[in-house]
């Protein structure tokens, strides 16, 4: 018996290691065949309380799709971009005051100073009027409210009286409406205004005395002031009664910023309680700027169709302008470019537009140059203030009826400029007028002794 036992000990003993390398190693075929020991029924039992696992137990993977899940979830969505913050309406003012609703800020402009003309000898009203004078004194208010609206008030107590004599040097001043207008502003690329203001125009059109080097607008823009010479009127138009709608600061596209505005109004100037006939004025302007303040162009014009006169003897006449301008800022350096053509029809004198007799014209052109520098600090003053010296040429032939009012304005000027918390200017120009008579006809005028010195102290608030 023994030895019939013996071969089964042997093979017994012999498969002892394969027996043992199934229980913790892969599995052969037939280990896999064979029914597995009653282990504990934990991962098949259907539970019927969730029971935490011991600390030192490693938690059950979840199911693929259970881990999916899982992760969607615990994933964090990508907020959604923020909305740009609403500009400061008080950013970069000395003086506003705000809340939720709205926003305000006094508006101050004295413009005072001291004028020397050279005395014609044979015209009494030239020159005969030196000493000092005040250019403007306005006092009013800017705002804004939620949702794009503005509004602006503006008194000038330094008006001339209406009515005063073409040349009269000495003329009461009054106090006089000057921007009166509420507007809209949903976004940069519309803009509603509605009242008294500037309406589209070319480069002087608007209320830029305070920002430029010389204490005036040129003789295009501006004409020849009374006392300064023989008076006449420029080509830029005046405030007006109206609507203005058009883009706004802000429309860019690629980096160039552009600008469309057209306007309607009375065409008869600031403060008139209406028009002067049924046809209101047109006016337009589109312009672009590249690279920021680098190079700026534009063009436009207006037509007016204007009655003259008093009741009964009435006249018909309609101006047509044209403009276009171009400026260019690098380094401290500007120039600037511009010209102005206008062409009036004389309906009621002459009811043939084709005749030339019934057509009357005007024109000019004008140019500047500046440089501003910043200069060191000074003991006394203190650091930022800044110096502009600049050059200003402009020809004007104020109409193409005679033969003798041709005129050329040179003037060069220095402005002396605080810094931003002392919003205070000071301007040195003297201008050269020369009389030209009309260089294409050959007629030569005589030349007016009206050369000119002035000295302006500016505060902008």
């Amino acid at each position: 018996m023994r030895a019939c036992c013996a071969p089964l000990l042997i093979a017994a003993l012999a498969n002892a290691p394969a027996l043992a390398q199934g229980a913790e190693g892969p599995k052969t075929e037939a280990a896999a065949e064979a029914p597995k020991p009653e282990e504990p029924q934990a991962e098949v039992k259907e539970p019927e309380e969730p029971k935490p696992a011991p600390a030192d137990t490693a938690p059950e993977a979840p199911k693929p799709d259970v881990a999916a899940s899982a992760a969607a979830a615990a994933t964090p969505t990508a907020p959604p971009p923020a909305a740009a913050a609403p500009a400061d309406p008080c950013a970069g003012r000395l003086v506003c005051f705000a809340n939720d609703v709205v926003a305000l800020w006094p508006k101050l402009r004295v413009r005072t100073g001291y004028q020397f003309v050279e005395a014609d000898p044979d015209i009494l009203y030239v020159g005969q009027n030196d000493g000092f004078f005040i250019d403007q004194a306005r006092l009013g208010a800017e705002g804004s409210m939620v949702g794009g609206i503005g509004f602006k008030l503006t008194v000038e107590a330094a008006s001339l009286l209406p009515g005063a004599a073409p040349n009269a040097a000495l003329t009461p001043l009054v106090g006089a409406l000057r921007d009166a207008f509420v507007s809209w502003t949903p976004s940069p690329w519309l803009s509603l205004q509605a009242g008294q203001q500037y309406l589209p125009a070319d480069w002087e059109g608007g209320d830029v005395e305070p920002g430029l080097p010389f204490s005036s607008k040129s003789i295009l823009s501006s004409g020849v002031r009374a006392g300064h010479g023989i008076a006449v009127a420029g080509l830029s138009p005046p405030r007006q009664v109206g609507v203005v709608v058009g883009s706004a600061p802000g429309a860019e596209v690629a980096d160039v910023g552009l600008e469309y505005r057209l306007g309607l109004a009375n065409g008869n100037g600031l403060n008139q309680s209406g028009n002067d006939n049924k046809w209101p004025a047109a006016f337009v302007r589109v312009g672009a700027g590249f690279a920021g303040d680098l190079v700026k162009v534009g063009i436009g014009g207006r037509y007016n169709p204007r009655t003259t006169g008093t009741l009964p003897n009435l006249y018909t006449e309609a101006d047509a302008v044209g403009f276009g301008d171009v400026a260019l800022a690098a380094a401290g350096a500007e120039l600037v470019l511009t010209g102005v053509f206008r062409q009036t029809a004389l309906a009621t004198l002459v009811p043939d537009p084709a005749n030339p007799a019934g057509q009357e014209s005007a024109a000019g052109m004008m140019g500047t140059v500046a440089y501003d520098v910043a200069l060191p600090d000074v003991p006394l003053l203190g650091a930022g203030w800044r110096l502009k010296p600049a050059l200003r040429s402009a020809f004007y032939d104020p109409s193409s009826s005679f033969q003798t009012d041709q005129l050329l304005e040179t003037t060069l000027g220095v402005r002396l400029s605080g810094p931003a918390d002392l919003p205070a200017a000071l301007f040195l120009d003297g201008t050269l007028l020369t009389e030209l008579g009309d260089v294409g006809a050959g007629v030569v005028a005589r030349d007016l002794s009206d050369n000119r010195v002035t000295l302006l102290f500016q505060w902008e608030l």
